[in-house]
């Protein structure tokens, strides 16, 4: 697994969409759901780029579970714009963060996933059949093109700011880490 570092030394975060469930309430019957959000706060159009042969071929948010019993991550959703003709081929992947980089087991990676619209940012929704999460614990979702033959050419959904206090966006170059 390639080690993902900071995107930069301010704040910053990708324009992701985590959706997780109570455990308690979904016993009680309530299946009520909670979700981390930052894509609310993107205005549609700031990106990393470019994601998929190169350089960028990983490229992540960090979140951190919280302690009231919201532990269950239903899925996770991540805006990908193809730029070139070429469409991306991808992976969704989470694992565990340990302050720096990814760490332990891959505790869910998707199927192949495609680009298919070019010059639209499209959201990539990852359904991880809900996965149960430590409370207060750090985790790290990200998109991964290095293990997929690609000739296309894209951008990630960003925030220039950080509009949540418990995660920061990262990203990988093919093999080497750097910052933004």
């Amino acid at each position: 697994m390639v080690a993902l570092k900071p995107l930069s030394r301010r704040r910053s975060s990708l324009a992701v969409f985590l959706d997780r469930h109570s455990p308690k309430r979904l016993i009680k019957g309530a299946a009520h759901k909670n979700t981390y959000d930052t894509a609310s706060s993107w205005n549609g159009l700031d990106s990393i780029t470019p994601f998929g042969a190169s350089p960028f071929t990983t490229i992540g948010q960090t979140f951190t579970v919280p302690t009231n019993g919201d532990t269950v991550l239903d899925s996770f959703t991540i805006f990908l714009r193809q730029n070139s003709a070429n469409a991306i081929g991808f992976r969704g992947y989470l694992m565990a963060w340990d302050g720096g980089k990814a760490t332990g087991p891959v505790l869910y990676e998707s199927s192949q996933e495609a680009t298919f619209q070019r010059n639209v940012f499209s959201p990539f929704n990852f359904v991880t059949g809900g996965i149960n999460l430590l409370a207060g614990q750090q985790y790290v979702v990200f998109i991964n093109a290095s293990t997929i033959s690609n000739n296309g050419s894209g951008s990630v959904g960003l925030l220039s700011s950080n509009p949540y206090p418990g995660g920061d966006g990262f990203f990988s170059t093919m093999g080497q880490t750097s910052p933004r």
